[in-house]
C-alpha cells in the first residue's frame, strides 16, 4: 500500500508554470487598471491653515466649561459650532462669486456652494498630555486645520485663506459678543448693588438719627459724659449745701441787725467798710454801697422809709459805675445784676406796698439783699441739678440700650459691607469684560493662534499616485494566484507521476515531458498579442472614462 505524498514546493512551482497564461491574464487586467487609476485620477491641491488654541483660556468662555467635563468633547463642539457659522450658504455664495472656483458650475451657485463645502476640510488635531491628578496620558485637542482641495493650487490657497480669516473672525465675533454680554450683565448687577447701596445706606442713616447718642462707637463718650456729670452734679450739691449753709448764716445776722440799734449797725457797717476796704478798691460797687449805707445811717440814723424802688435805683447807679471798670462778665457785675433782678421780682410782687415791717437799716438792706442773691442763686444751681440728673438717666439709659443697638447697627452695617464689597467686585469684573471686550474688538485678546498661514502648495495631496499603483500591483497578483489556485482544484487533468500515483497506486517506470513546437510557440505568441492589444484598448477606455468623469 502507497502512502499519499502532500504537494512539494517543486508541484506548486510546476503548477504556477502550467497556469501563467491565466495568471497574466488575470493579473495584467487588474495591474494596468490601477496602474491606469493612478495615472488618470485628476490632481487635487490641498492648502490649509493650521490654528493653535489656548484650551485654558477657551474653556473659562465655554458655557459648560470645567476642568473635569471633558475639554477634548468640548473644544471639537466648539470648532464644529464655528463652522456651522462660516459655512453658512449666504457666504460661500460671496466666496464663490469672488473666486469662481468651479468654471462649469457658473451657472448653477447652489451647486457650487454644495460642491465647496464639501472640499472644505476641518480635522482637529489632537495629542497626549500626562494628566497631573491620575497620572496618566489624556487626549486633547492641541489645535485645529481648515483646509481646501481643488484642482489649481492657487485657487485652493485663495480659499483657504478666505476661510482661515473666516475662522478667525467667527472666534472674535463670538467671544466679543460674549464679553459684550457679560459687560452688559455685570453692568445691570452693579446698577442694583449700587441702588441696594444707596437703599442700605439711607437705612443706616435713618438708624444713626433714632439711635443718636447709643451707637457702639459712642459708648465711651457716653461714660466720658456720664462721668462729667456725676462731677457737675456733686459740685452743683457742694455749692447749694454751701450757699444754704451761707444763706443761714445772713439770715441769723439779718435777725440780729433787725433787733439791734442805730449805733450798732452803723459800727457793724463800718467794720464791715473796713474789711471790704482791705479786699476791695475805694471804688469798688460792694465799698461804694456800704459808704453810702454808712453816711445815710450817720445822717438819718435810719433807713426804714427806704423803699425797694430806691434801692433798685441804688443798686443801678452800682451797675452803671461797675461797668466803666469791669466786664459784663466780672462776679460783681452778676452780683449787681443779680440784686435788681431780686429787686424787680419783689417789685412785681408787690412787696413793700402799704404794709410796715421790721426796721430796716443800711446793714439789713445789705444783709437782705445778699439773702435774695443767695436765693437767687440756690435757684440757678438747682435748675442746674435737675438738669444735670436728667442728663446722667439719659446716659444710663442710652447705656443700657446700647447692646441692643449694637445688634441691630452691625446688621445694618454687615450688609452695607457685604453689598459693598459685592458692588466693588462687579465693577472690577465688568471693568475686565470691557476691556477684554475692546482687546477682542481690536483682534489682541484672540484665543486661537494662527500657527500656519495657508500657502500655495507645490505637490497634490491627492490621489496618493504610488500607493494606488502598489495597491493594483499587490491586488494583481493576489487576483493571478487565486485564479491558478482555483483552476488547478478544478481542473481533473493528469499530470505527471504523482497523479499516476494516486489514481492507479502504482509508480510509473518513466515520465515524457511536454514537448513544445514552432507551430505551439507562434500560437501561443499570437494569442498573447490579441491579449495584449485587448488589455490595451481597455486601458486606454478605461482612462478616456475617468477623465471624462473627473
Amino acid at each position: 500500500m502507497s502512502i499519499e505524498q502532500t504537494p512539494g514546493l517543486a508541484d506548486y512551482v510546476k503548477a504556477l508554470k502550467r497556469r501563467r497564461n491565466l495568471i497574466f491574464a488575470v493579473a495584467a487586467p487588474v495591474a494596468l487598471a490601477g496602474l491606469v487609476l493612478a495615472t488618470a485620477l485628476p490632481s487635487y491641491y490641498k492648502s490649509q491653515g493650521l490654528f493653535e488654541i489656548e484650551e485654558g483660556k477657551l474653556a473659562n468662555y465655554l458655557p459648560s466649561a470645567s476642568r473635569d467635563s471633558r475639554p477634548v468633547a468640548q473644544l471639537d463642539q466648539y470648532v464644529a459650532s464655528l463652522t456651522e457659522k462660516v459655512l453658512v450658504d449666504q457666504r460661500l455664495a460671496e466666496l464663490v462669486a469672488s473666486t469662481k472656483p468651479y468654471p462649469d458650475l457658473a451657472g448653477d451657485p447652489g451647486a457650487a456652494v454644495a460642491a465647496l463645502r464639501q472640499d472644505v476640510d476641518v480635522r482637529m488635531v489632537k495629542r497626549k498630555i500626562l494628566d497631573p491628578v491620575s497620572g496618566r496620558d489624556r487626549e486633547v485637542i492641541s489645535g485645529f486645520t481648515v483646509g481646501f482641495e481643488h484642482r489649481e493650487p492657487e485657487t485652493a490657497q485663495k480659499v483657504a485663506q478666505w476661510l482661515t480669516d473666516a475662522y478667525a473672525q467667527a472666534n472674535r465675533e463670538r467671544f466679543r459678543q460674549r464679553a459684550a454680554s457679560a459687560a452688559g450683565f455685570l453692568t445691570d448687577e452693579s446698577e442694583r448693588f449700587k441702588a441696594r447701596i444707596s437703599e442700605l445706606e439711607g437705612n443706616l442713616a435713618n438708624f444713626k438719627a433714632r439711635n443718636a447718642g447709643r451707637l457702639p462707637d459712642q459708648a465711651n463718650v457716653n461714660m466720658d459724659l456720664m462721668d462729667r456729670a456725676d462731677r457737675d452734679l456733686e459740685n452743683t450739691q457742694l455749692q447749694i449745701r454751701t450757699l444754704q449753709r451761707e444763706r443761714v448764716y445772713l439770715v441769723q445776722q439779718l435777725e440780729q441787725a433787725q433787733l439791734g440799734s442805730g449805733a450798732d449797725n452803723v459800727r457793724e457797717l463800718e467794720a464791715e467798710y473796713a474789711r471790704r476796704l482791705a479786699q476791695y478798691d475805694a471804688n469798688h460797687p460792694d465799698v461804694v454801697s456800704l459808704r453810702r449805707q454808712i453816711d445815710a445811717a450817720r445822717s438819718g440814723g435810719s433807713v426804714d422809709g427806704q423803699s425797694l424802688v430806691a434801692q433798685l435805683e441804688a443798686q443801678r447807679t452800682i451797675l452803671e459805675a461797675s461797668l466803666q471798670r469791669y466786664s459784663e462778665d466780672h462776679p460783681d457785675i452778676r452780683r449787681v445784676q443779680r440784686n435788681i433782678q431780686s429787686l424787680e421780682a419783689r417789685i412785681a410782687a408787690g412787696e413793700g406796698a402799704g404794709r410796715s415791717g421790721p426796721r430796716r437799716t443800711p446793714v439789713t438792706v445789705q444783709l437782705q439783699t445778699q439773702i435774695n442773691a443767695i436765693d437767687t442763686q440756690l435757684a440757678g444751681l438747682q435748675a442746674q441739678g435737675f438738669g444735670l440728673r436728667a442728663k446722667l438717666n439719659d446716659f444710663e439709659s442710652r447705656i443700657t440700650t446700647s447692646p441692643e443697638v449694637e445688634r441691630e447697627y452691625q446688621q445694618l452695617t454687615r450688609e452695607l459691607n457685604i453689598a459693598r464689597e459685592k458692588y466693588n467686585e462687579l465693577l472690577s469684573r465688568q471693568m475686565d469684560a470691557e476691556l477684554s471686550e475692546a482687546a477682542i474688538a481690536g483682534g489682541r485678546g484672540d484665543e486661537f493662534r494662527l500657527m500656519q498661514s495657508p500657502g500655495v502648495p507645490g505637490s497634490p495631496a491627492k490621489p496618493a499616485r504610488l500607493a494606488i499603483a502598489l495597491l493594483a500591483l499587490l491586488a494583481a497578483v493576489l487576483a493571478g494566484l487565486t485564479a491558478a489556485v482555483f483552476a488547478e482544484s478544478v481542473d481533473p487533468t493528469v499530470r505527471g507521476e504523482r497523479d499516476l500515483r494516486q489514481i492507479l497506486k502504482l509508480t510509473p517506470l518513466a515520465t515524457i515531458p511536454e514537448i513544445e513546437t514552432a507551430d505551439s510557440i507562434a500560437l501561443a505568441r499570437s494569442r498573447m498579442i490579441r491579449f495584449a492589444g485587448a488589455v490595451a484598448v481597455g486601458a486606454v477606455a478605461l482612462f478616456v472614462s475617468i477623465r471624462a468623469l473627473t
